[in-house]
Parts: structure tokens; C-alpha cells; sequence
């Protein structure tokens, strides 16, 4: 296949783990378009659906490695609005609708962060507060095993195979979900 070659996936329908727009089936789909073209279209016409489900695919899309370019065909309503604005660039038909309905979806995602908050603190013996103030500031917060070990997230560390020092996140997860898919050597 060329790199130079298109790909288009359609976002058409309600979206959610039971609906026509599943986030794991759009994860998958993008990844294999990823690996034949540097190009990928996706094409919405969705009432929207459920947040969690849409935040997922949001974020398949927005840290592609392929050039995202989305086309608001019908209408992209709440959810999808949302997922539309990851697009470089988003275009819409003259016909087209977008609904926004930030209100809905701002409310789940506080309501998820007050809830992760909770488990954090519990885990960590930091008050809420301190957690979405150390935490929850717009920024990934990547821990090696002993940063993870040394604020309290994990218990303990377990012998693996060792990783390149320089590994990225996305190489060691890569890494090791091979190891599911590979049988290890007995030790």
C-alpha cells in the first residue's frame, strides 16, 4: 500500500459500546489505516451518544500519528461535536449541523475526575483537593516504577525483562502487550 493512499471511516449513528459508533471497533480501524496511510478521513453523522465511549475515541483520533481530517457530512450533535473537534482541519457540507452540548459532557467528565480524586487519595494519604491540584492540571503525568513506588501508587516492583532506558510510553506499552501475543522463555 502506498502512503499516499486514503483511508475514510465512517462515525454515521448513536455512539457507544452497543451502538453503530463502538470506541474499541474505531481504535482498532484507525490503527490499521495507520499502518498503510499517512491520510485518514473520518466522516461523522452522529446525534452523538455516550461521553466515556466518545472521549475514547476522541482521544484515538487526536493522538494519531496520521494526518486526521474530518468531514461533518449530516449532523455531529453533543458527543460528536466534541470528537469533531479534533480534526486538522474539520469541514463541514453546507448542510451539515453542529450541536454542542458542552454542559452534559462537562458535568460526566467532573463527576469522573471527583471520582478518580477519591481513589487517588484514598491510595496515596493526600487529601482530594491535593490530588486534583497535583494531578489533575491539563497534564499527563508519566512515573516510572520507582517514581510510582517511591509517591505510594504501587506496592511493589516485579522483575520483567528489562526496556532501553530511552523507551517511550506508547514502545513500552507496545513491548509488553507483545508479551501477551509471544510466549515468554521459563524461568
Amino acid at each position: 500500500f502506498s502512503s499516499r493512499r486514503r483511508h475514510t471511516r465512517f462515525l454515521y449513528g448513536d455512539i457507544g459500546d452497543y451502538t453503530e459508533v463502538q470506541s474499541g471497533r474505531i481504535a482498532q480501524e484507525l490503527m490499521e489505516a495507520e499502518r498503510v496511510s499517512r491520510r485518514i478521513h473520518v466522516r461523522i453523522n452522529s446525534n452523538g451518544g455516550e461521553v466515556y465511549s466518545g472521549i475514547a475515541i476522541f482521544n484515538a483520533l487526536r493522538h494519531s500519528q496520521a494526518d486526521i481530517r474530518i468531514y461533518v457530512d449530516g449532523i455531529a450533535a453533543s458527543m460528536a461535536s466534541v470528537i469533531a473537534l479534533c480534526g486538522k482541519p474539520v469541514e463541514m457540507s453546507k448542510y451539515a449541523r453542529l450541536m454542542q452540548d458542552l454542559q452534559r459532557c462537562m458535568e460526566e467528565i467532573e463527576s469522573l475526575e471527583g471520582s478518580l480524586s477519591e481513589i487517588y487519595a484514598e491510595r496515596l494519604g493526600m487529601s482530594k483537593e491535593e490530588v486534583k491540584q497535583t494531578y489533575f492540571d491539563g497534564e499527563d503525568h508519566w512515573l516510572t516504577a520507582k517514581e510510582a513506588l517511591d509517591l505510594g501508587f504501587i506496592d511493589d516492583i516485579y522483575d520483567a525483562d528489562p526496556v532501553p532506558a530511552d523507551s517511550t510510553p506508547a514502545q513500552i506499552y507496545t513491548l509488553f502487550n507483545n508479551r501477551l501475543v509471544e510466549p515468554q522463555k521459563n524461568r
